[in-house]
Formats: C-alpha cells, sequence, structure tokens
C-alpha cells in the first residue's frame, strides 16, 4: 500500500503542475476561460488502486477475465485522447471517439463538447459513411458554446464537403479566438488540416513558414516544402534527415507520395513563373495586348498588380490606337480570333476590356495599389469590380442587420453565427483588397453590425467566446483602418473577456 501512495501522490503533483495558468479576475472572464473540475486526477484516485492491484494479479499469473477488464478499462479510463487518436478515430467510429473525447477533461478542458464534436467528426470522415458525416454535423450545429475545438470541427466539415474556401476561412477565425479557449489538440488538428490545403494549392513558401503547433505532419510537410519552394531561400533538408522524419510521421503511406516528390527535387530550381509572352514592345498595339491578356490568364497564380499594370497601359494603348483609326477610316472594329472575353464589335470593345480586367484584378490583393497615374480603362475595371463586391456586402450586411432586429426569433445556432461571420468576413476582405481605400469602404459599411452582432451574443445569448473572437477581430480592422473612435470601444469590449 505504501507504494500505492507513492505512486498515487506523484501522479497528484505531476496533475497539479500542468495545470494552466490561472484564469484572469472578473466572473465574465471566468466564465470565458473556466476549466471543469479536476476529473483527471479524480479519475485517478478511483482508478489506480484497483488498476494496480489488477496488474499484481497478473504479474503473479492469476490471469481471469475480471482482472484483464480492470486493466483494460481502466486505461480507457484514464487515457482516453490516445485510445480515442489510436483506435476510436482511425477505425471510423464516430460514437467511441466522441464518448473517448469527452472523458478526456485534461486534454479538452473547458471544450470537451468541442472536442467530443471534433472527435466525431475526424472518425466520420474515415468511416467513409454519410450517416456518419451527417450525425457528426449535427453534433457540431448543437454545440450551446463555440471553442476552438468546434471551429476546428467545422472547418474539417467544410473541407469534407469540398468547399476549400470556407475551410480555410474557418481556419482563419481560430486565431481570432483566445489561445485558453482552443486546446492544444484542437490547434494541432487545424495546423494540420492548413498544412493539406498548403500543399494541395502548391504554396511552398507559405508551408514552410506554417508554425507545426506539435503537429509531426506539419514538421515534415515543411521540411519538404523547404526543397520545392522555387525561391530557394532556406536551405533544404538533407535526404537521410528527410526521410527521418518521414518514419516519424503518421499516416505514412498518404505521404509517400510526398516524400517521392520532395527527393526527387531538380538540381535547378524552376522557375517562380511562367515565360513573358513572346511578342515585342514594337509589335502592333493590339497584338500586345492580346499576348499579354492571354499570357495573365494563364499565370493567374503568379500574377502581381504590376503585371496588372502592364496589360492596362498595353490595352489602354490599343483602345487609343483603335479611335484613332476608327476615327480616320471611318470603319467599325473588327476583334481577333482568340481573344477570350473580348469580343463584340466596336461599341462593346471597351467594356468588353474592362470586363477582362476587373475578372484579373479580382484575383490580386491591391488593398496597397493606388489608382492615381493608371490608365483609365485599368481604374475602370478595379472600380467595377470594387463596386459588384461593395454591393454584396452591403446586401450582406443588411440581411444581418434585419434578423438582429427580430430579436429571439432570428437567432441561429453558434455554428451558424459562425458561418455568418466568416461570411461577412469574406466580402469584407473581398472589398478591402480593391484599391488602397478598401478598406475604409468595408469598415464603415460593415463595422457597426458586426458590432451589434458581437454584443448580442454576449450578452444576450451568454456565447462569449465567440463574441470575443468578434470583438478582437473587430479591435484589428479599427486599427487597421485608423478609426480611434471605435478603437476604444472596441478596446473596452476585449478588456471584458481578457
Amino acid at each position: 500500500m505504501t507504494f500505492v501512495a507513492l505512486v498515487l501522490a506523484a501522479v497528484i503533483v505531476q496533475a497539479a503542475r500542468r495545470r494552466p495558468s490561472p484564469p484572469p479576475k472578473g466572473a465574465r472572464a471566468a466564465r470565458l476561460y473556466r476549466d471543469p473540475p479536476p476529473l483527471f486526477v479524480l479519475t485517478w484516485l478511483f482508478v489506480l488502486p484497483p488498476w494496480l492491484l489488477a496488474f499484481a494479479g497478473l504479474w503473479r499469473g492469476d490471469v481471469d477475465v475480471a482482472r484483464v477488464a480492470v486493466l483494460v478499462g481502466g486505461l480507457v479510463v484514464a487515457l482516453p485522447w490516445p485510445w480515442a487518436r489510436l483506435f476510436a478515430i482511425p477505425l471510423g467510429w464516430p460514437r467511441a471517439a466522441a464518448a473517448l473525447a469527452h472523458l478526456a477533461a485534461h486534454t479538452w478542458r473547458a471544450d470537451r463538447d468541442g472536442g467530443a464534436a471534433l472527435a466525431a467528426v475526424l472518425a466520420a470522415r474515415n468511416s467513409g459513411d454519410a450517416h456518419d458525416v451527417a450525425r457528426a454535423r449535427a453534433r457540431v450545429e448543437q454545440l450551446d458554446r463555440l471553442g476552438g475545438a468546434g471551429v476546428v470541427a467545422a472547418a474539417l466539415l467544410a473541407d469534407h464537403d469540398g468547399d476549400v474556401g470556407l475551410s480555410a476561412r474557418t481556419l482563419e477565425a481560430v486565431a481570432c479566438f483566445d489561445r485558453r479557449v482552443v486546446p492544444p489538440a484542437a490547434r494541432r488538428v487545424a495546423v494540420e488540416l492548413r498544412a493539406q490545403h498548403l500543399l494541395a494549392r502548391g504554396d511552398w513558401s507559405a508551408l514552410r513558414k506554417l508554425a507545426p503547433e506539435g503537429s509531426r505532419f506539419a514538421v515534415f510537410a515543411a521540411r519538404c516544402a523547404a526543397r520545392l519552394d522555387p525561391a530557394g531561400r532556406a536551405a533544404p533538408t538533407d535526404e537521410w534527415t528527410l526521410r527521418l522524419r518521414w518514419l516519424l510521421t503518421p499516416r505514412r503511406r498518404r505521404t509517400r507520395a510526398l516524400l517521392t516528390r520532395a527527393l526527387a527535387r531538380p538540381a535547378a530550381p524552376a522557375s517562380a513563373a511562367p515565360p513573358t509572352p513572346a511578342e515585342p514592345l514594337s509589335a502592333p498595339t493590339l497584338q500586345r495586348a492580346v499576348a499579354l491578356q492571354v499570357w495573365s490568364t494563364k499565370a493567374a497564380r503568379v500574377l502581381t498588380p504590376d503585371h496588372l499594370t502592364e496589360l492596362g497601359h498595353a490595352w489602354a494603348e490599343a483602345l487609343d490606337s483603335l479611335e484613332q483609326q476608327r476615327r480616320t477610316a471611318g470603319l467599325g472594329v473588327g476583334v481577333p480570333v482568340g481573344a477570350g472575353p473580348i469580343a463584340g464589335g466596336a461599341d462593346g470593345f471597351a467594356d468588353g476590356v474592362v470586363v477582362a480586367l476587373a475578372e484579373l484584378a479580382a484575383l490580386l490583393d491591391l488593398s496597397r495599389f493606388s489608382l492615381v497615374d493608371q490608365p483609365a480603362v485599368l481604374v475602370r475595371a478595379i472600380e467595377r469590380e470594387r463596386t459588384a463586391r461593395l454591393d454584396a456586402l452591403e446586401i450582406a450586411v443588411a440581411a444581418l442587420a434585419l434578423r438582429l432586429e427580430q430579436a429571439d426569433s432570428g437567432d441561429l445556432p453558434p455554428s451558424l453565427e459562425l458561418r455568418e461571420w466568416l461570411g461577412l468576413r469574406a466580402l469584407y476582405d473581398g472589398v478591402a483588397r480593391m484599391g488602397a481605400d478598401g478598406r475604409a469602404l468595408a469598415w464603415q459599411t460593415a463595422k457597426s453590425t458586426i458590432c451589434e452582432a458581437a454584443v448580442r451574443l454576449w450578452n444576450v445569448r451568454g456565447e462569449h467566446r465567440l463574441a470575443h473572437a468578434m470583438n478582437r477581430w473587430l479591435l484589428s480592422e479599427s486599427l487597421a483602418v485608423g478609426d480611434e473612435r471605435s478603437r476604444e470601444t472596441h478596446e473596452f469590449n476585449v478588456r471584458c473577456g481578457s
């Protein structure tokens, strides 16, 4: 019994050392960050003595079903999350994974319901059963309080549905939540999903900079990206170190193709962009503009604002030349075959150019792009795209304001509130990317309604975590646009939950 007491004391001391830092003072902050009772310690208090007795009996050779059941059951109850990761999730058992995750109070702390939902989603993705996915989705939508684990579960569901954009935006929203409500296990799953997105897109530079958050898969993917990055700014990992990282990475069958690709890296790095069009500067203006348009469409992934400016000047020269020819000859303008989206007669030719440039501008981040000294056709294209995005943002903001006016009948589950906020953020970012003053326009359009939604979530519905994340985002945006009055308001709101 002395040995049992010593082991029990060691477990209690270790659990006490691993307790998180005390939450901030204040009743609201305590509700936001409070942890559940120390179930981990209580579980060991009740499980360890019979478990040690059963183990001692088996050690002496007294093997029976009761002792084996106590031994295995004690391990499952005392260490539920490792069992979920090693067995329930890979085998595709959503209910068992959710039950084990809900027992893992020491792993998920204040977000046990979110951890159970995340485990169910992970297992449902592995099972391949549509009914399992539907049940996991219902579990996420029924969460009363949305923490980091629930947000990551929503991102996994969006990725499973094929909506990579929504999944990426949901993962970005995790950064707005306080780290105290985002368990390390949830951060690990989030960074692995983010790494998968970057791998699918081939964004090696961003993958190299990704913080691993304790994920061996993320570390391995970053080492592969260091070899595959065309820029070659970082020293690539040697072959044997990369093989060792692969051996330490889970799901080695799925990552073998990435390992093979990284090891087969060519001696000379590939060019970061496709070659420029072969048309010389002395070519006819229309021919050069069309060649640049075709090249820009094919090279949309590596297109930069400088390329867009060059294309705008080319089209401005071409339109000026065509206008002079029309005035001289008094004839219409024919459009060459193969001009893509630019089609029609002389009357609609300039409008077609504007539409084509607007489609390319929609792919770029023009938040620091000044419209001063830009060709008129490019300015029209950017303003056209920005107006369309601003109209979409105004419609979404008006719909949210109307729903807020409906009081209790307009409330949505926290997961759907998160999705609506992410949709507004996507429209907001779309306007902010269009011109140097785009962020200010988007801020003036959306700030009041989003703030009202966050206040209602906090004061009326008690959804403090999501409201706190929204307030943190509002504070960062008020600092970005330099709105001092709004900054003071949002600083106060953020302090309420900090």
